[in-house]
């Protein structure tokens, strides 16, 4: 492997992570039901622009073995650090190239996603009109591209510590010093004041926040010589120009208003008939500081509102999970459900809580609409009036609002029983050499502290029976390891096939 350290991503390393949000799964079910109709990602190609060494992209690569993907970045150790992962894995559809996006060619396409995470804000303004020029030439004509940025008002907030933070290290000679310097510098600010207000509160929050921060996400992300946020008018006016249009936001539940006061979202009533000002507003109000946007070309049928009828051609998951212990199915009384985010839905008709639970018992598993009323209609007593397929459309789209549900065109190949010879994820036996941070088969990023739980799944490649696993996996610090609800809480966890 070349030690050349041609940009600073070489010198410090960016933590490579997948973002369930940029899947092309996620975003062929947002494209949909806003009236595209996107390729299938069984079949598709993608482009990942700033692909570091693939963690985002080589586990889409993995599951999804018909399609093809490319990634590019001007870090030559990431890309071999990441093309050396592909080998290992035997991957045949993905290509990772080190190369500068202003020297990238289009003619690589057509592509029907690209994804472009941590890039527009963090580039200089040459190279953000080539990401969307890009964008506009390479996109096929349903083709779905993923940009998020840093976005006024909210970043104000950051950007006040930002420039602290850059008068500080200003004359610090390298990397290292820099980072020590800043969070020296931090922690001197959040203890600085004597007496408790508003903004002591403010930078309290903010430099503990960057103190949480990994090294490389201090130092690309608030560090970096250039960090550019913008408002989302400006972004979406920077789109047109390069004929692309907004399609939606990546995370549905952030274009809703349910968090705001009343007399917020009665102002936000007025703004239905105009999208792109209604987003506007909504930034003002959460003083939103981070956006991840979806666009399309202008051409495109984009609708304004969701399509409900085309809910019914999806499929449906839920990882929520019920506040009480016993769901009462047979009275009005309400039932409260949490979702991973921690957002709530508080459900008194008995459709309402029979489909929740029909949907969180089938996790990690995604459901057909058909499958999701079948099951719903078994658990209740008494049917409601009108068509339940209405009514399942209605519930489902309360719980997308809230992120308490998700949206699929696709369902991986994921099992919920380990089998005689259990088998994980190739993708995640491989993380669990390195770290505690994996990727499971629903693209999410599932943490094994445990390192009796990362042996095991080590060992989960298909060719040990479970008396294998007893033997091999032994017994640590004196405790037997119970490998029935570890394989179990792994199904669970979507890491087995």
């Amino acid at each position: 492997m070349s030690e050349e350290r041609d940009t600073s991503y070489d010198e410090v390393r960016y933590p490579g992570h997948c973002y369930p949000w940029t899947h092309p799964e996620h975003l062929a079910a947002l494209g949909y039901i806003f009236g595209l109709d996107p390729r299938p990602v069984e079949q598709c190609r993608v482009l990942e622009i700033g692909c570091g060494d693939g963690a985002n992209l080589v586990p889409m690569a993995y599951g999804l073995p018909a399609s093809e993907f490319l990634g590019i970045d001007c870090a030559g150790i990431p890309i071999a650090e990441g093309l050396a992962i592909v080998q290992r894995l035997g991957l045949k559809n993905i290509t990772l190239l080190k190369t500068d996006l202003l020297e990238f060619s289009e003619r690589t396409g057509p592509f029907d996603y690209i994804i472009a995470h941590g890039f527009y804000s963090w580039v200089v303004p040459q190279a953000q009109d080539r990401l969307l020029q890009v964008c506009r030439a390479a996109l096929s004509p349903n083709g779905i591209a993923f940009i998020s940025y840093n976005t006024y008002p909210g970043f104000y907030i950051r950007q006040m510590l930002r420039e602290m933070m850059m008068f500080h290290v200003h004359l610090a000679p390298e990397p290292r010093t820099k980072l020590a310097q800043a969070r020296a510098f931090c922690r001197l600010l959040k203890d600085a004041r004597v007496q408790s207000d508003e903004l002591d509160l403010l930078l309290k929050d903010e430099t503990e926040s960057l103190l949480r921060h990994h090294e490389g996400c201090l130092y690309h992300d608030d560090l970096a010589e250039v960090n550019r946020p913008v408002y989302f008018h400006e972004f979406v006016e920077h789109a047109g120009r390069h004929g692309l249009q907004y399609l939606a936001e990546a995370e549905y539940f952030m274009m809703q208003d349910a968090v705001l006061a009343e007399n917020a979202r009665e102002a936000m009533r007025g703004l239905e008939e105009n999208r792109l000002l209604r987003e506007q507003y909504l930034d003002f109000f959460r003083c939103r500081r981070f956006r991840q946007t979806l666009l399309c070309h202008q051409e495109a049928p984009v609708q304004s509102c969701v399509i409900r009828e085309r809910i019914m051609h999806l499929r449906v998951s839920s990882s929520a999970s019920p506040v009480s212990p016993h769901v009462d199915l047979h009275s009005p009384a309400e039932e409260t459900f949490r979702g991973m985010n921690q957002s709530t839905m508080i459900c008194s008709q008995p459709v309402a809580k029979a489909a929740m639970l029909v949907l969180i018992e089938a996790w990690p598993r995604s459901l057909a609409f058909h499958e999701l009323a079948a099951g719903t209609a078994s658990r209740l007593e008494e049917q409601p009036p009108g068509r339940l397929e209405d009514w399942i459309v209605e519930i489902v789209l309360a719980a997308y609002r809230l992120g308490l549900s998700e949206l699929h065109t696709f369902e991986p190949h994921l099992s919920l029983e380990a089998g005689e010879r259990p088998v994980a994820s190739a993708v995640a036996r491989l993380q669990a050499e390195k770290g505690e941070l994996l990727t499971n088969l629903r693209h999410r990023a599932v943490c094994l502290k445990d390192e009796r739980e990362r042996r095991l799944i080590r060992l989960l490649d298909g060719t040990r029976n479970r008396s294998d696993l007893a033997r091999d996996l032994g017994e640590v610090e004196g405790c037997t390891v119970d490998l029935d609800s570890l394989l179990r809480e792994f199904g669970r966890l979507a890491l087995l096939l």
